[in-house]
């Protein structure tokens, strides 16, 4: 298992690859587990199913209105769907790219707010609001289990994202009856949104992690950039 203290930065992330560096505080390298998948969970939503450092998939499409339910976006959809709404609602291409990608996901099932810290509160007095958290946490957990299946297995979870880092409750919904894959939390834990929150001595472990993607990107710019400067010194 990885130590408590764990930090998982992505490096590069796309359709196609995401390189993970794991650093202790003191910035000594730890040795990468086999199988993890990362749930980057906020207003945008994405997974990624990790191998020996690899991405070998992830939920994010063509544009990132794919995948996951979100806060506006609807995420994987019946392409049928267009053709409907378009023809019942009469509106064009533009504006059913709109709806699909501003009005949709937890703000269009729940006609209230595409933020989930709105919706937690009214979880218990508004319908809307219960389906709309019901659906955004089915729908990672489905993933959760195709990249466990596509992984043979799992390591670890990671948890990042506004939703992720911070929604105990919604951790929790996703998690459940995840039992005979070896993900089990511990509810304390679970609360406390501490680094770890899966039981101790559990087949998966899983984390909390903070994420600060603009200093990911940061990062990566001055990678691409430096040695250009450098050769043209």
């Amino acid at each position: 298992m990885l130590a408590v203290n764990m930090q998982i930065h992505i490096i590069n992330a796309g359709s196609s690859s995401i390189k993970l560096a794991v650093f202790t505080p003191a910035g000594l390298a730890m040795p990468l587990l086999q199988r993890i998948i990362l749930a980057h969970l906020g207003n945008g939503a994405s997974m990624a199913a990790v191998l020996d450092g690899r991405c070998i998939d992830t939920s994010m499409g063509f544009t990132p209105c794919g995948g996951l339910v979100m806060g506006s976006r609807c995420g994987d959809l019946d392409p049928g769907v267009i053709h409907y709404i378009k023809q019942h609602e009469n509106i064009n291409s533009q504006q059913c790219n709109h709806l699909l990608n501003h009005q949709s996901g937890l703000l269009g099932v729940s006609e209230i707010s595409a933020d989930m810290r709105d919706l937690l509160p009214l979880e218990n007095t508004d319908q809307r609001a219960a389906q709309a958290i019901e659906l955004f946490c089915y729908q990672a957990k489905k993933w959760l289990g195709a990249y466990s299946a596509s992984l043979h297995g799992l390591d670890a979870l990671v948890f990042s994202g506004g939703i992720g880092e911070n929604a105990a409750s919604v951790r929790a919904k996703i998690c459940a009856g995840m039992q005979y894959l070896g993900i089990e939390l511990e509810q304390t834990r679970n609360n406390n949104h501490e680094d770890i929150i899966s039981i101790a001595g559990g087949a998966v472990t899983v984390h909390v992690i903070h994420t600060d993607e603009e200093q990911m990107i940061a990062k990566m710019v001055c990678e691409l950039l430096m040695p250009r400067e450098t050769q043209s010194l």
